[in-house]
């Protein structure tokens, strides 16, 4: 899979991630912490899945699985895209 995606900021990641944690788990983003755990956001297996394919396109990055199974937090994956995306 080839990814073409711009360089993003820190804030821009944040800020994006957040959204997309807000819709995964149904929550308003200014409700939304990126330091909570995905089970404090309610989010199920299938839902880990389907966010991390909208983190795959949006961010223009492929995240193994063997990585994807060691983000549990917010703030772990938007460590991880930083390294990824700059």
């Amino acid at each position: 899979m080839g990814y073409n995606r711009p360089l993003m900021d820190r804030a821009e990641i944040d800020a994006t991630l957040l959204r997309l944690l807000a819709e995964a788990s149904g929550r308003d983003p200014a409700a939304t912490d990126l330091g909570a755990s995905f089970e404090e956001l309610g989010l199920d297996s299938v839902a880990r899945v389907e966010l991390l394919a909208q983190l795959e396109d949006t961010f223009g990055v492929h995240v193994p699985q063997e990585d994807a199974m060691h983000l549990n937090t917010g703030r772990e994956v938007a460590r991880y895209l930083r390294r990824q995306v700059s």
